[in-house]
């Protein structure tokens, strides 16, 4: 499978909404090799007979896959280092299973809570109950006629 036309075209789509590429010196490497690729093409075609055709499809097939890295991380704006840890995480997530338990920190500086405080139920105020009314069954306080 040719992997050059969808790389120019994501490249085009990334032209025409700027705002999804994160990363611009990625993206401009990016269209670099997308350049040389096509060279490259044009040389293999050619020289087609020769064994110098064949080195130049090798390195036009490993300048797509890093072609194809840059623009996942233009896009992603994630540095090389970023991406590999991802992916090595990811791996030993799937071989051992997620064992770990999730620990949210918040955002604001506020320190997390204890697990003992956590799971006990905010204490109650005392709420006093109002006083008692005076027994007087005789008649309802809004009955009583006005003068």
């Amino acid at each position: 499978m040719e992997l050059t036309l969808p790389l120019i075209s994501f490249l085009f789509v990334c032209l025409i909404f700027p705002k999804i590429v994160r990363n611009r010196p990625q993206f401009y490497i990016a269209f670099g090799l997308l350049i040389l690729i096509l060279l490259f093409n044009i040389l293999a075609q050619i020289f087609s007979t020769t064994a110098f055709a064949r080195f130049l499809l090798i390195l036009n097939q490993i300048l797509l896959l890093m072609t194809f890295i840059l623009l996942v991380l233009c896009v992603g704006g994630l540095s090389l280092h970023e991406l590999t840890g991802e992916v090595f995480r990811s791996f030993e997530v799937m071989r051992r299973g997620d064992t770990e338990k999730t620990v949210i920190i918040p955002l604001t500086g506020q320190k997390p809570r204890q697990k003992e405080e956590a799971e006990s139920p905010p204490p109650r105020e005392n709420i006093e109950s109002p006083p008692n009314p005076p027994d007087n069954s005789s008649s309802i306080p809004l009955d009583e006629s006005r003068e």
